[in-house]
């Protein structure tokens, strides 16, 4: 097993677990989302909304789930990590999921900002409208921040919900 100092094209093509460093998984997941743009304009932006997260999620799942066996391989073979066994079984974790959620984020404001602006508003129009609703939620709701944070908690709750569901 061997930690970082690979790239990420090998970490693909062999058999051996390689796992990438935090930078390199930062990098992939902004690979993903390019190649995930450069898709739905060849598709056409009249499925963006749709396209955009399948392609994107396509590639990182099989992604992910190998840097997760390879981390649970280093992981039997570490002992404890500030005193803590169970740290150390979610540091790697947080910290796999952590730079991949950095680099989508990455690539999401440098792809909005790149694209034309008409580009950009088909695209992203999901993302915008689900922005939308929130700040509604927030600024209809401003006298009252109970009923805002039980309607945000709510719906965060029902999203919760289906990840547990669809990851049995």
């Amino acid at each position: 097993i061997e930690v970082g100092g690979g790239m990420v094209l090998e970490f693909w093509l062999e058999q051996k677990c390689v796992t990438p460093n935090t930078l390199e998984i930062l990098l992939q997941s902004f690979i993903f989302v390019s190649i995930a743009v450069a898709g739905v304009h060849m598709i056409g932006l009249e499925q963006a909304p749709t396209a955009f997260l399948f392609l994107i999620g396509l590639p990182s799942i099989p992604f992910l789930l190998k840097i997760f066996q390879c981390e649970v391989e280093l992981e039997e073979k570490k002992g404890k990590f500030w005193g803590s066994s169970v740290l150390t079984r979610h540091y790697s974790a947080f910290r796999v999921l952590a730079a991949f959620f950095l680099g989508l984020v990455l690539a999401f404001t440098f792809w909005y900002l790149v694209l034309p602006e008409q580009n950009s508003a088909m695209l992203f129009q999901t993302q915008k409208q689900e922005l939308k609703s929130v700040q509604g939620v927030l600024l209809g709701a401003a006298l009252n921040v109970a009923d805002a944070f039980e309607k945000i908690f709510t719906h965060n709750l029902q999203v919760l919900l289906f990840v547990i569901v669809f990851s049995i």
